[in-house]
This record gives C-alpha cells, structure tokens and sequence, in this order.
C-alpha cells in the first residue's frame, strides 16, 4: 500500500490509500481493474479498518484499490463538508485511476458515501456495492447533528467536535465543518436518480439501521438493474462493528463474481 496524493477541483489536497496490483517483470500492471472505496459523512479512508481489510483481500485478488478522505475529513485538506464537492472529489479520484490506464472500475460507498459513488456512474463502472446507503431523505442524520452536544453554528456552518471514545479506530480529524444547506439537502434526497444506473448493484443493509432504515434499500431495488442484489443482515446496525466480517465477505464475493463474468 502507497500514500497518493491528488488535488480536487477546487485546488484542495486529497490524501489516499492505493494498494497496486501485482506488476509483471517488465513492470506493467497487468490488471486494470480497480475499486475505488468512498467514506461515510464526517468519516475518513480507513471507515474504522474495514476498508483497509477489504482493500487488502481484493489487493490478492489481483484488484488495484483506492480509498481516499474527501476534503474536509481525514487527512485531506481543511474544508466545508458539501455534498456536491464529495462528487466532485470522486469524480477526480476516478480520473486519476484512469491516468494510470485503471479503467475497469468498480465503486463501494458506505452511507452518504454510497450516495456519492452512484452518482459517479458512468460506463466504465462494471458494478457498485453500497453498505448501509443512503438514497432517500436522511431526516435522522440532520437531526443527529443538529442535536450533537459538542458543536456550534458560525455562518451557517456546522461546527461538530467529535468524542467517538468507544470506537476501535478514531478519526483522523476531531473538528467537522458541515454546510447547514448540505445538511437540508440530506432530508431532500430522492431515490428516482438510481435509474440512471445501468451495472449491477449489491446493497448490503442491517434490519437493526435506526439511522437509515433497511426499508428505503428495499425500495431502492425497484430502480435498480434486475441483475442488482439486496443482502439485508439481521441484526446489523448502521455501523455493523459486530458485522464487519459478513459485509466485507459479501463485498469481496460480488466484486470477483463480476469482474470473472465481464
């Protein structure tokens, strides 16, 4: 695994994790495929290690991997939290993979990052898995955040300072700026943009999710590809800690299934 560096289209630096495939004697890579992994709101690259496990089973499967913070999170530069720049900054992210001649390109959003990932669908995406995804009004997580004990409100910016002792692997960054508009836009979001997608899609969800409820992926399915799968796993919540393990092994199986049939 190498630290990337790549600049966003505002200028800003976004940092990464790029696990190569294996190259041959001449120094070619001889896989073009990559998976490129998006994070949660107010997350970072690792997603608490479960990207970086994942990254590095797909790594022996002969995939390149990329995982990378959107500006304003992780180790990328200090920004606002917007929706609209999360997409962009994918849509770089997916460009620079292409510069490296990575065009079988496959997509894994978790939460509002899987809401990021489809939007980024174009057709050199042979198939996106999304964990837990949001893709209909996100009333629970605005309200969440507004709730936060430790924040405050400058200019229309939600101020958050994250006390996440509990979990195994802490957030690079402890203070989150979020716009307040990308927070209503969360409450606005309707699933009709999946019928743009034309690969198939894998959604893994937990019918335990009390921030973005196990219904709204079933509903989704009517606007996916038919060839598209729903995994709901019982006893899973939004953050699935205890579940890790099923939803990487579910993920790992689809993304070589997919690939082998292309």
């Amino acid at each position: 695994m190498q630290k990337i560096n790549f600049k966003s289209e505002k200028g800003l630096n976004l940092v990464g994790n790029f696990w190569q495939a294996p190259s041959t004697s001449s120094g070619e890579v001889p896989s073009k495929k990559v998976i490129i992994m998006t994070h949660g709101l107010a997350s970072n690259k690792h997603e608490l290690g479960r990207f970086d496990k994942l990254a590095e089973l797909l790594n022996k499967q002969g995939f390149n991997v990329l995982s990378f913070d959107f500006s304003g999170s992780g180790e990328s530069d200090n920004a606002i939290l917007k929706v609209k720049d999360q997409i962009d900054d994918l849509k770089y992210a997916i460009k620079l993979m292409r510069k490296k001649g990575l065009n079988q390109i496959g997509l894994l959003g978790y939460s509002l990052g899987s809401y990021v990932a489809a939007q980024n669908y174009d057709e050199d995406v042979k198939t996106i898995v999304l964990w837990a995804p949001a893709t209909k009004k996100l009333r629970k997580i605005y309200r969440g955040y507004i709730k936060l004990k430790f924040k405050l409100i400058i200019h229309n910016v939600l101020v958050c300072f994250l006390k996440n002792p509990d979990l195994p692997v802490k957030r690079i960054k402890r203070k989150i700026r979020i716009n307040l508009k990308t927070m209503t836009d969360l409450q606005y979001i309707n699933q009709g943009f999946l019928k743009k997608i034309h690969c198939p899609v894998l959604i893994i969800h937990g019918n335990k999710d009390n921030v973005v409820p196990a219904e709204d992926s079933i509903k989704a399915m009517e606007y996916l590809p038919k060839n598209s799968q729903l995994e709901i796993i019982q006893g899973a919540s939004h953050i699935f800690l205890k579940f890790s393990d099923k939803f990487i092994k579910l993920t790992l199986d689809w993304f070589c299934k997919q690939f082998d049939d292309q």
